[in-house]
């Protein structure tokens, strides 16, 4: 069959297919090739007859081209190959080859046919999307994290790099661990929980938890996670990463280390000037019991001795001794390094406290003290402690806000009252006030020559430590009213 023995028909429909198409006799030998061939190779069908396949095949495809032609042409089974062929202008492309035979009614082959189809750009759009995957996988295996994604019920599917070398396990093994082995023990209820929550609710699961690494050694972690939805919003899959924080987490322990330092430094410097008040309360008690002792040591001097008065006098030195003994265990409380203990307590009880320990202070920069405290409040949960230390920097530092005032009273007043669920505290003073700008709970931020700029935060840190909030407000039409308010115990609430 030669090239022109076509119909014209057949002809144009021939070289209208988007490909090489040719025929060849049994034994191989090229018969008819369409005007595709023709004008990629830029050769006449004689031409093409009388060229080798070593002159059209890419060198590093021929011998497995030669192989399977040759086996096709022996087995007469149709077969298939990809191959570089050599275009006319000397640039090698991908074609796809399959080649079918024809046979006659008594099974003999008489025929090849055979279409050649360019699959160059769809090779080219494999090799750059195998490319862009290994850079996506290079990228996801360089995050500083655990990726992973997880099915709809949390069973774990692909891991980057980083979850291989953090445990220690190959994907395959992670797959079949027990979450039991890798999250440490005290975790495991909050952990199980949350997870639980994912699959039921479809929560993301937020528990910081610390993991084992393949050492042994536990770092905390926080996970994060997105869900996939399908068209109806149903979950489909998760994708998680888990944050390594264990540094984070020692360094919030360290400056809860340093700040508890600094509250002790900055009770230890209140001492001082607390020194005139305790000296103060403590004057009266014990210059009672020296006199009551003089006292009673006259009536068992007397002739007969006065048994009944002196015994009268001892009874007065043990009350006024054990007043005494009484102020002495209220500094010693306030400045004991001493761990938090909460316990009911009542708000106006521990403010009577701070005002009978601070009253010698008040009257010696004379400040009028003038108190509203509402009637029947009920008890709050709290460290009676932390709370005196509140009262007092509040109180001093409404009384050192008055010392440069002299053209009018030195007033303080200090309320308590009871909202909702909640106990206000306000301490009020008429002096030079502050600037709502200013940082004043901020460490380390003061506008005192001399302060230390911890007094006030120290008072934000005790009222958060209690889960209550600090606020300030400026006087009219002078001075400052700070006040705090603490959550109501719920075990009064509930009575």
């Amino acid at each position: 069959m030669s090239h022109s023995a076509h119909s014209p028909d057949l002809q144009l429909f021939a070289d209208s297919i988007p490909g090489l198409v040719f025929t060849s006799k049994p034994d191989g030998e090229l018969e008819w090739v369409n005007r595709t061939i023709l004008a990629y190779f830029g050769r006449s069908l004689t031409q093409l007859q009388a060229w080798q396949m070593t002159d059209a095949v890419h060198p590093e495809d021929l011998p497995n081209a030669v192989a399977r032609w040759n086996a096709g042409v022996a087995s007469g089974l149709a077969y298939e190959i990809e191959q570089r062929l050599r275009r006319h202008d000397g640039v090698y492309r991908w074609f796809h080859f399959r080649a079918a035979p024809i046979r006659d009614e008594q099974g003999r082959l008489v025929r090849w046919y055979g279409l050649v189809t360019d699959i160059d750009d769809l090779k080219r759009a494999h090799e750059a999307l195998r490319s862009s995957a290994g850079d996506l996988r290079m990228l996801i295996d360089n995050i500083p994290g655990l990726v992973f994604t997880m099915t709809p019920t949390c069973e774990l599917e692909l891991v980057n790099l980083k979850v291989v070398e953090y445990f220690g396990k190959s994907p395959e093994e992670l797959r079949q661990w027990d979450a039991i082995d890798c999250v440490h023990p005290e975790d495991m209820p909050r952990v199980v929980e949350s997870l639980r929550r994912t699959i039921e609710l479809g929560e993301p699961h937020e528990v910081e938890q610390r993991l084992r690494r393949a050492d042994g050694v536990y770092r905390w972690f926080k996970p994060g996670g997105l869900p996939l939805r399908d068209g109806q919003g149903r979950i489909v899959r998760w994708y998680c990463l888990l944050t390594d924080i264990d540094d984070l987490k020692r360094a919030e322990a360290g400056l809860l280390n340093v700040q508890a330092r600094f509250s002790r430094a900055a009770q230890l410097a209140t001492l001082s000037e607390l020194a005139a008040s305790i000296a103060h309360e403590i004057k009266q008690p014990l210059a009672a019991v020296v006199t009551t002792a003089h006292a009673c040591t006259q009536w068992l001097s007397s002739s007969p001795p006065n048994i009944e008065r002196a015994r009268s006098s001892a009874e007065r030195i043990v009350r006024d001794g054990s007043s005494a003994a009484e102020v002495v265990s209220r500094i010693r409380s306030l400045f004991r390094h001493a761990p938090p203990k909460k316990e009911l307590l009542s708000i106006n009880d521990v403010i009577d406290e701070v005002v009978g320990l601070m009253a010698g202070d008040m009257s010696d920069r004379n400040v009028t003290l003038r108190t509203d405290l509402q009637n029947g409040l009920p008890s709050i949960e709290a460290d009676r402690i932390q709370l005196q230390q509140l009262l007092a920097n509040l109180i001093r530092n409404g009384i050192e806000a008055m010392v440069e005032v002299d053209d009018r009273p030195r007033g303080l007043a200090i309320s308590s009252a009871h909202t909702q669920d909640e106990i206000t505290v306000a301490v009020s003073d008429c002096g030079i006030g502050i600037d709502a700008s200013e940082p004043i709970f901020d460490a380390f931020y003061t506008t005192k020559p001399h302060g230390m700029g911890m007094g006030l935060a120290i008072c934000r840190t005790v009222v958060e430590a209690h889960e209550g909030r600090i606020w300030t407000a400026a006087n009219k039409p002078s001075g400052t009213t700070v006040s705090f308010a603490l959550r109501v115990s719920r075990s009064t609430t509930a009575d």
